[in-house]
Parts: structure tokens; C-alpha cells; sequence
């Protein structure tokens, strides 16, 4: 049951351009090993591929907000 809503926002997400978080980046690579069987690392790289350069923005901000402890999460 729980998978099936993640698979449901996934999709909803898809058709929602929202912005990435670090939390939705590694539900996406996660979803593509499942999906593809592809390693994590290929999986990881093909997200990644994937955003756009605002996107890839976002994430790197969240990543060395949370690595120098001043990260607050939003909601």
C-alpha cells in the first residue's frame, strides 16, 4: 500500500516540476534501480544527468547547508 503512494507522488511529482531536495534526489535514484536494475552509481548518475543546471543548484546548496549544520528544513 505504502508503495503505491510513493509510485502515485512519484508520478505526480513528474508532472510537477518542483523543486530537488536531496530526500527526493535519492527517491529518484532509488526508483531507477528498481525500475532498470542498474546500479546504484549508474542510477545516481543518470538522475543527475537528468536535472537542470537550477536544479543541480539546489541540491549542491542543500548538501553544503547540511554539511556545515546550518540546513533548516522547510515545512
Amino acid at each position: 500500500m505504502l508503495s503505491s503512494a510513493k509510485r502515485r507522488m512519484l508520478v505526480l511529482e513528474r508532472s510537477i516540476h518542483l523543486p530537488i531536495t536531496a530526500e527526493r534526489y535519492l527517491t529518484l535514484v532509488e526508483e531507477r534501480v528498481r525500475l532498470t536494475g542498474a546500479s546504484h552509481d549508474d542510477a545516481s548518475q543518470s538522475v543527475l544527468v537528468s536535472l537542470s543546471d537550477q536544479d543541480l543548484d539546489c541540491l549542491i546548496k542543500e548538501l553544503e547547508q547540511r554539511a556545515l549544520g546550518t540546513y533548516r528544513s522547510e515545512g
